[in-house]
C-alpha cells in the first residue's frame, strides 16, 4: 500500500477504525507499530518518520534520522531523546516526533521546501505548543539568519505562529557529553514557555 502523504495515512485509519465499529468493535489495539514508517508523496521524494503521538501534543521534536531505522527509539540516539523527554516530565507517547531520512540532501533549497512542507501539514493536525529542533541543520532550514553549527539560540524563533528552539543534535550530545549542560538549558527556556503559556 502505497501513503502519499500523512492526511492519506490518517483517512486510511479513520476508514479502518470506521470498519472496525461497523463491525462490533469497541476498543482497538494500538501499539507502537502504527507509527512507523509515513513516506512524503511522490513529488518530495522525501522519506520521514513519525513517532509518538500524532494528534496532539505540546512538544514537536524534528530531526534527522542517521541511522535510518524506522523506530528512532531503538537506537542510542533514540535512548537520549527518551531520557530527554522523561526530564521534560513527559512521555514518549504523549510529544510528537519527526525524523527525517535525507542528511545527504539537507543542504539543497529543493528538499529545504520540502521539508518545510511536511512539516507544515504535520503541525496543522498536531498543534503543538512548542517545536524543539534536534541540532541546527534543521533550525537552518527555517531561518537562514541563524547559520551556526555549534551555538544555541535563547530566544524562540517563530514558525507557523508556533515558538521554535534547537537543542544540539543527539548524535552529537552522544559523541560530546558537556554539550548536553546547553541543551538543557534551551529545554529548561521550552519548560518555563510553556508553564507561561
Amino acid at each position: 500500500m502505497k501513503i502519499k502523504s500523512f492526511n492519506d495515512a490518517i483517512n486510511r485509519i479513520e476508514e479502518y477504525i470506521e470498519l472496525e465499529i461497523a463491525f462490533g468493535g469497541d476498543e482497538i489495539e494500538c501499539d507502537r507499530s502504527i507509527f512507523k514508517t509515513l513516506k512524503s508523496d511522490t513529488n518530495t521524494e522525501i522519506d520521514f518518520f513519525s513517532h509518538g503521538n500524532q494528534s496532539q501534543s505540546d512538544l514537536f521534536f524534528i530531526g534527522i534520522n542517521k541511522y535510518k531505522q524506522q523506530n528512532i527509539f531503538e537506537e542510542d540516539d533514540g535512548e537520549l531523546l527518551k531520557k530527554i523527554i522523561s526530564a521534560m516530565k513527559y512521555k514518549e507517547n504523549n510529544v510528537s516526533v519527526l525524523m527525517f531520512d535525507i542528511e545527504e540532501k539537507i543542504k539543497s533549497d529543493e528538499y529545504g521546501l520540502n521539508i518545510r512542507k511536511v512539516v507544515e501539514d504535520e503541525l496543522l493536525k498536531i498543534k503543538p505548543k512548542f517545536i524543539i529542533a534536534l541540532g541546527n541543520q534543521i533550525i537552518n532550514l527555517f531561518d537562514h539568519q541563524k547559520n551556526a553549527e555549534d551555538k544555541l539560540f535563547e530566544k524562540p524563533m517563530i514558525f507557523q505562529d508556533i515558538p521554535m528552539l534547537a537543542i544540539h543534535d543527539l548524535n552529537y550530545m552522544i559523541k560530546k557529553p558537556e554539550s548536553k549542560k546547553d541543551s538543557w538549558r534551551i529545554l529548561k527556556i521550552v519548560l518555563e514557555n510553556l508553564k507561561n503559556n
